[in-house]
């Protein structure tokens, strides 16, 4: 499968830009978005994962035909926008003049189909997304040229759903693909990877047209919030209408007791424990997620533990030298039994 075009799109925002900064306060403001869950810093911050997960795809998938980074009118610092194989898609060029501005990934991912000049075939990832060893077209498309849509075991308590609105609108998502879908799968005990994911635009714009009327309202969502429907359903699309392969991976539970983990989950943490569990478990994919628990000590140190991770300089980036600032501890954060037991081996 070497000849298919497969490009890779990823979703990228500079939570430094003063300008960016402004214009969200306005919005958040004058929408009146007050919760924190709707308008949380983790969504939004840069600690430099885009220019390592550049890295990662360039070292393990050299055959990506085009990088897709979509932005909201901003360039990375470090990066050649000359660069034949990287292509800047500002929002106004794929979601619609009404939806701007937009704060709201699962919004600005309705409208991925229409990047200009999309292949057919095409990687989704967020900065956060990594390759971590070679990887082939085959482990993303079929014989049949069909995504292979992963997914693991859910495991949400009641408590983990009313506190977290990702997951409440994971379910409402399944529950609007249920509502026109007789499913062979109960997706409420299963949730997608979060790791980087396989999609052909065509299917994607065949659901889109099925359930245009929820993507059209989550598409006008300037900021996160139930009621919106995930990129996730284009999965469940293709799984029952054939037009895919399923695998099911462990569960992140289970994670630390499998030897070798194909999609590796990390929630950010020290730098040293999350660079041994890398090498122990030797992943194809790697995920380091942000979250409300966050410390900013490990923020500030992640780029060290990418930089050895993926030391090799690629040829899009400019002379600019990583950033590196003073480590200190954020004491705002609330400490789960799980956090305070993971944060005693820094």
């Amino acid at each position: 499968m070497q000849y298919l075009k497969i490009d890779l799109v990823y979703l990228w925002v500079n939570n430094k830009d003063e300008k960016w900064q402004e214009k969200r306060r306005y919005w958040a403001d004058k929408l009146k978005i007050s919760s924190i869950r709707e308008n949380n810093d983790c969504r939004f911050f840069d600690n430099e994962e885009l220019r390592f997960s550049l890295r990662s795809a360039e070292m393990y998938a050299p055959w990506i035909n085009k990088i897709f980074i979509i932005t909201d009118n901003q360039i990375p610092k470090w990066l050649d926008i000359k660069h034949p194989k990287i292509k800047i898609v500002d929002h106004k060029e794929i979601l619609p003049e009404d939806c701007l501005p937009c704060f709201n990934s699962e919004a600005i991912e309705t409208c991925i189909a229409n990047i200009p000049d999309l292949s057919e075939y095409f990687l989704l990832a967020n900065d956060d997304k990594f390759f971590a060893s070679n990887v082939i077209p085959e482990d993303f498309f079929d014989k049949n040229k069909n995504p292979i849509v992963k997914m693991r075991p859910l495991n949400w308590s009641t408590n983990d759903i009313k506190n977290c609105l990702y997951k409440q609108s994971y379910i409402f998502t399944v529950n609007t693909f249920s509502s026109k879908f007789a499913t062979r799968k109960d997706y409420l005990k299963l949730e997608p990877i979060h790791c980087i994911e396989a999609y052909r635009k065509s299917y994607f714009l065949e659901c889109k047209k099925i359930f245009a009327k929820e993507f059209a309202e989550t598409s006008q969502k300037k900021f996160r919030m139930y009621g919106s429907i995930q990129h996730p359903i284009i999965d469940m699309y293709m799984l029952e209408c054939k037009k895919c392969n399923f695998f099911e991976d462990v569960s992140i539970q289970k994670q630390e007791l499998t030897s070798h983990v194909s999609n590796l989950y990390l929630t950010l943490g020290n730098k040293n424990v999350m660079h041994k569990i890398i090498k122990d478990k030797k992943p194809k994919l790697l995920c380091i997620n942000d979250s409300e628990l966050t410390l900013d000590i490990h923020r500030k140190n992640l780029p060290e533990l990418l930089q050895i991770l993926y030391p090799e300089k690629q040829s899009w980036e400019t002379n600019d030298i990583i950033s590196r600032t003073q480590e200190q501890p954020d004491h705002k954060n609330i400490f789960t039994p799980n956090r305070i037991k993971f944060l005693k081996q820094d």
